[in-house]
């Protein structure tokens, strides 16, 4: 039985009541992860949240467009976005419905010659966010500072209008494309550039605990200077967590089907499995949980060996494991 009821608009939509039957195999997989596994079952994926700007016009129930200054967006087989030379212009899109655990991913495609004719001033060729209010809001800039010629992508988490916490990784200074990823798990954010973590609050300690809007922009900031990107597709897949850790490489097959590999584990354990679709608070897969254990092989060694490689009860991994896997 779906839906309990939706609300579009600036609020919260999609509070659900669900009793169909959803299964996950395998149900046990190595400690470090790493298990392929199918989700299998109604309503475990949506696509509502996905757009492949195809055509020639914006969908107006799920896009709104901000633009600020000489800013204009136009849609031709993807979202193509330009500032102008106005200073302080701004161009792109915000979604209309709202998500609280999320994991929201868009392709750009920067169009910038900036190493050719590099802007007076630091600009933000694409970004990625996700904005509560203007006090309120995470996001992943890719911007370029003509002082060393540097590109580099910068998030940020800012909270009652002051900044939390942010963080740098360098990209190659002819930067053209890629993809740009934002994860949220309950409070916990991270922000991702072509699965490199940019930032990860592990802890969940400075983002605010309510709904917010996906949006995407570029920002030519104080520069008399165009800034061009093309965004899409953008996709919103099924964020499939194990305990409160999300699942590697999700992909959605059709809306019954799911498959994706398990995230890291240093310990045996079983874990309850959950997911959020687009717009939707969690479900849970019930009655089931993964069990992470070491490989069956390993089983017969005995002694004071450190198998450092896969890990084990006896000596178990303790170096940080990164998000990637």
């Amino acid at each position: 039985m779906l839906w309990g009821q939706h609300q579009w608009g600036y609020s919260k939509w999609g509070q659900a009541s669900i009793d169909v039957q959803r299964t996950l195999a395998p149900l046990v997989g190595p400690t470090t992860g790493g298990t392929p596994f199918v989700l299998s079952g109604s309503y475990v994926a949506s696509y509502l949240g996905d757009d492949t700007f195809a055509g020639s016009v914006i969908n107006s129930s799920k896009w709104i467009v901000t633009t600020s200054g000489s800013g204009a967006v136009s849609q031709l087989n993807l979202l193509k976005t330009r500032t102008g030379a106005t200073p302080g212009s701004r161009a792109g899109l915000s979604q209309i419905p709202t998500v609280y655990e999320t994991d929201a991913r868009v392709e750009i495609a920067l169009w910038n010659r900036v190493t050719e004719y590099p802007p007076p001033s630091l600009v933000t060729l694409a970004a990625y966010e996700l904005h509560i209010d203007n006090s309120n809001y995470a996001r992943l800039l890719i911007r370029h500072n003509p002082l060393g010629t540097r590109t580099f992508a910068r998030s940020e988490i800012v909270a009652n209008g002051a900044l939390q916490v942010s963080a740098e990784l360098d990209l190659p200074t002819r930067y053209k494309s890629g993809q740009l990823r934002l994860l949220r798990i309950q409070n916990r954010v991270i922000m991702l550039v072509d699965d490199s973590v940019v930032l990860d609050d592990q802890k969940g300690l400075y983002f605010p605990t309510t709904v917010a809007h996906l949006r995407f922009y570029v920002d030519n900031e104080s520069a008399a200077y165009v800034v061009g990107t093309g965004f899409g597709p953008h996709e919103v897949p099924t964020l499939v967590l194990f305990g409160e850790n999300p699942a590697r490489s999700t992909t959605r097959i059709r809306g019954t089907r799911v498959r994706g590999v398990t995230p890291p584990s240093q310990i045996a354990t079983s874990v309850p499995i959950k997911f959020v679709t687009f717009g939707f608070t969690r479900f849970s897969v019930p009655d089931t949980v993964f069990a992470y254990s070491y490989p069956t092989e390993l089983g017969v060694l005995q002694g004071p060996m450190n198998l450092s490689v896969v890990g084990d009860l006896r000596n178990p991994i303790t170096s940080p494991v990164g998000f990637g896997g």
